[in-house]
């Protein structure tokens, strides 16, 4: 997807990661990435969140660092996925 059809909120999260690290850094989150790509903002944020994401197991070593910025960009992202769910639903609707 392009940058600027992102959700807002997802843009946010993804500008300030860039801002506070090193794009080195940010390519090691390899789930995330392909989440973001994918437009699963619900999926990013359990990438972000936990070491296995499928599991929901053990948090992630950013995550358990940065707690307070971490925590902020896990609920931006949750709030993006609930408003990309209601655009879908209204776009089907629409198209039936």
């Amino acid at each position: 997807k392009k940058y600027n059809e992102m959700d807002d909120e997802a843009r946010e999260v993804i500008e300030d990661m860039h801002y506070n690290m090193s794009p080195q850094s940010i390519d090691k989150f390899k789930g995330f990435n392909k989440a973001i790509m994918e437009d699963d903002y619900s999926r990013a944020a359990d990438e972000l969140r936990y070491s296995n994401a499928d599991k929901k197991d053990q948090e992630t070593p950013y995550y358990k660092q940065t707690k307070d910025r971490a925590k902020d960009h896990v609920e931006r992202l949750k709030r993006a996925a609930q408003r990309k769910a209601i655009g879908d639903q209204m776009k089907y609707n629409l198209e039936r």
